[in-house]
């Protein structure tokens, strides 16, 4: 239903209550003038007959009083004769304060049929301008269809004017090819079998890539005074080179040996000594003797040389970082030809409100130690790794390296990093 069907309810409901009220007031009007009409025939209406009311005092009464309503309602019997009769009405006291208006039901049905014609020419407009977009769209539809098959056609027409070219089969030698850096080189798995394993171990790598080994240490019970390390390829699983602590001394030998037995130093490839001056210093040599005498000369014994050294920077700060340290490298032995490495710069990072210092060795570290160690080149613009020693567990360390290292003068820094103890 609309509104103005419920207008139009509401407005024959008025109607009925009104009717009803008119057919009241008539039947009242009706009951009168047959009361006033007894009067004229003589018959009077009598009240306060036989009432009486006890007072309170004496037993007084209301008088008994006869009233003759014939005179009191036709005193004036000469009006005329044309003029309306006399009609009592009765006034409600609540509809007399608050009298409903009189509506004009006409008037309301007019205006409801005007405000209904307005909607319905609103909503004519409205469908006409929808119709006038749907219009327009497809307008715009058949204009880009007709778009898209002259491309189509321009297309097609082109195809047959020109050859397809596949680029996949056209290879340009000029074209430069993107590599991604890692400062982790890819792994050694095999070495040249005819090299000698004692040229090897004292030859800086001739492959390029990096050599993974493993350094097994015993410092317990009688070699806690001086400590055994022992170093392994570890693609292979195969002994490369033992090393040593010389007892009350921080002097290494680095032998072919496993197990040192031999009495003489036929095996020995090589020495680690600490700097008399400075205890954060270390100096790598081969396997010649420091003084020769003349007696030796003649089992052909050569002085020794100097392979490289090791510095270590002290922290006077006392600020827990990780060590820095310096590491020269002479190449075949030429003084003039050093090869200079330093720490890789760490990353700092924020855990817990304590400063953590964090590198990234590939999945070669286990555990967190002091002795995790990165070698880059000093002024070099990539970020490559050459020397990395990670911890595994208490026993053993991770050692990789690559060229200019040789396997003897990684295994030297190794037990530098392991032998020197920061204040």
């Amino acid at each position: 239903m609309f509104l103005k069907d419920f207008i139009i309810d509401d407005i024959n409901k008025q109607q009925q209550v009104n009717n009803g009220e008119a057919q009241i007031e008539d039947n009242y009007n009706q009951v009168i003038r047959l009361q006033l009409e007894k009067t004229k025939k003589g018959e009077v209406i009598i009240r306060n007959r036989a009432y009486t009311k006890n007072l309170g005092t004496n037993e007084a009464q209301y008088d008994i009083q006869e009233v003759d309503f014939n005179s009191i309602l036709f005193d004036n019997q000469n009006e005329n004769k044309d003029q309306q009769p006399f009609q009592l009405k009765t006034i409600n006291s609540t509809s007399s304060i608050n009298q409903p208006e009189i509506v004009d039901f006409e008037k309301c049905r007019s205006s409801i049929e005007e405000s209904c014609q307005e909607r319905d020419q609103q909503q004519q407009q409205k469908n006409q301008k929808v119709q006038e977009k749907e219009i327009l769209n497809q307008k715009t539809l058949s204009e880009c269809e007709e778009l898209v098959q002259n491309i189509e056609f321009t297309q097609k027409v082109e195809e047959q004017n020109f050859e397809v070219l596949n680029f996949s089969e056209i290879e340009n030698p000029d074209q430069n090819k993107v590599i991604v850096f890692k400062p982790y080189s890819e792994i050694i798995r095999s070495l040249d079998e005819t090299e000698y394993l004692s040229e090897f171990l004292i030859t800086p790598l001739k492959q390029s890539g990096m050599f993974q080994c493993v350094i097994s240490r015993e410092s317990s019970g009688l070699n806690s005074f001086k400590p055994k390390y022992k170093l392994y390829w570890q693609e292979k699983k195969q002994f490369l080179i033992s090393a040593r602590k010389s007892l009350n001394k921080n002097k290494y030998k680095l032998s072919q040996d496993p197990d040192f037995s031999q009495k003489f130093d036929a095996a020995l490839i090589g020495r680690v000594e600490q700097s008399k001056q400075s205890k954060a210093d270390y100096f790598l040599f081969d396997n010649g003797k420091e003084k020769i005498k003349e007696e030796s000369q003649i089992i052909n014994q050569k002085q020794r040389k100097q392979l490289g050294g090791v510095f270590f920077q002290v922290n006077q700060s006392g600020l827990k970082q990780p060590r820095k340290l310096m590491v020269l490298l002479k190449q075949n032995g030429n003084e003039n030809d050093i090869k200079t490495f330093e720490n890789r710069q760490a990353i700092l990072k924020k855990q817990f409100n304590q400063i953590i210092y964090t590198l990234d060795f590939y999945g070669r570290v286990k555990q967190a130690s002091v002795k995790n160690t990165q070698l880059v080149m000093k002024n070099e613009i990539k970020d490559l790794i050459y020397f990395q020693l990670g911890k595994v567990n208490d026993q053993y360390f991770n050692l990789d390296f690559m060229s200019p290292f040789s396997p003897l003068q990684a295994f030297q820094v190794a037990l530098t990093i392991f032998d020197y103890k920061q204040k």
